[in-house]
């Protein structure tokens, strides 16, 4: 990883991949929200749970049903603003 808001690359991950498939390094390309969460270092769970509240990274919703993916450039764009100089510092206002 380049700096503290790096997200690994797929050449950084050992192990099973978390889809079943290689993670795409394309910063576009449709992640899986395994893939997502497991890039963030959160779980699946944690991550829905954003996803509901809404203070978790943008998505995409496939179709009329319950698909949804995530894209690198969003991951780290989220990363960046939860980025926090100390634990009293609020970020940006949204």
């Amino acid at each position: 990883m380049d700096n503290a808001t790096s997200l690994p690359d797929a050449a950084d991950i050992a192990g099973p991949e978390p889809a079943g498939r290689p993670i795409p390094a394309d910063d576009d390309a449709l992640l899986y929200e395994a893939e997502a969460a497991y890039l963030l270092g959160e779980s699946v769970r944690t991550l829905q749970g954003r996803r509901i509240r809404g203070n978790g990274p943008r998505f995409v919703k496939l179709g009329a049903g319950r698909s949804v993916r995530y894209t690198r450039r969003e991951l780290r764009s989220y990363v960046e603003r939860c980025m926090r100089r100390s634990t009293s510092d609020p970020g940006e206002a949204a």
